[in-house]
């Protein structure tokens, strides 16, 4: 589930299995120009499942695929999501 925590600034909360922290809070920032999502998380299949939820969530109500032009930083799943980014 995203929550909007400034305008345009979206946070998904990502579970980190096994791992004494436990979630990692990830942020999607929407803009004109390029979209960016802040710490993607460990690349497990929870926490793929849990970024994608939320990348479609926030889809579902911008009524767009705002995802052409996205910078994914910080986070072992950022060459599971843009490989092309490595």
């Amino acid at each position: 589930m995203i929550t909007e925590v400034y305008p345009n600034i979206y946070q998904n909360i990502i579970p980190l299995p096994n791992f004494p922290l436990k979630t990692v809070n990830s942020y999607m920032v929407i803009s004109d120009i390029r979209n960016v999502i802040i710490d993607t998380g460990f690349n497990t299949e929870e926490g793929r499942n849990a970024l994608m939820e939320g990348i479609k969530e926030l889809c579902s109500f911008m009524k767009y695929y705002p995802w052409k032009k996205t910078l994914c930083r910080h986070g072992a799943m950022t060459t599971v999501i843009m490989p092309q980014m490595t």
